[in-house]
């Protein structure tokens, strides 16, 4: 809060004002996660790869402010190496949020979509990222086929 008002004070104290405001760096923060994410899929488990729009989301929801060691270790937790942050770090200065602190706008956010597919057999599977852990997709290359393992609590006809 302190840098906060510090950044008011100088904004009124010089007569300027901020290149984006506080919608624009929250979807930035979101985008520029999920970007990081995509860069180290292969270093980061599946775990967090597959659910990066919904912890981010969480996380924006969660935080009051942006602050950039807190926001990244909540999203990215013990998985997050020194090489995930200097991605992480490099999306913040390519993006211009190297160094700020603001206060999220969390209707600015954008909710995790909902994945939809389509089997060849006319059967539709939709469900939102924050499920995410209860589908199991695998896919067998060799024999050109797809088995879909969902585990739920209780499954009700519609």
């Amino acid at each position: 809060k302190v840098s906060q008002d510090i950044s008011d004070f100088f904004k009124g104290f010089l007569n300027v004002r901020r290149r984006y405001n506080s919608s624009d760096m929250t979807k930035r923060i979101q985008n520029l996660t999920i970007r990081t994410a995509q860069d180290h899929r292969v270093d980061l488990p599946d775990e967090i790869t597959r659910r990066i729009r919904q912890r981010a989301y969480d996380t924006i929801c969660q935080m009051d402010a942006f602050d950039s060691d807190q926001y990244f270790d909540r999203v990215f937790g013990g998985h997050g190496s020194d090489e995930i942050r200097n991605t992480f770090n490099a999306h913040l200065e390519k993006h211009d949020l190297d160094g700020e602190i603001f206060e999220f706008d969390n209707e600015a956010a954008e909710r995790p979509r909902k994945r939809k597919y389509k089997t060849s057999e006319g059967v539709k599977i939709e469900y939102s990222d924050s499920a995410d852990d209860t589908v199991d997709i695998d896919r067998d290359e060799e024999r050109g086929k797809t088995r879909i393992t969902i585990t739920t609590n209780k499954l009700s006809e519609l």
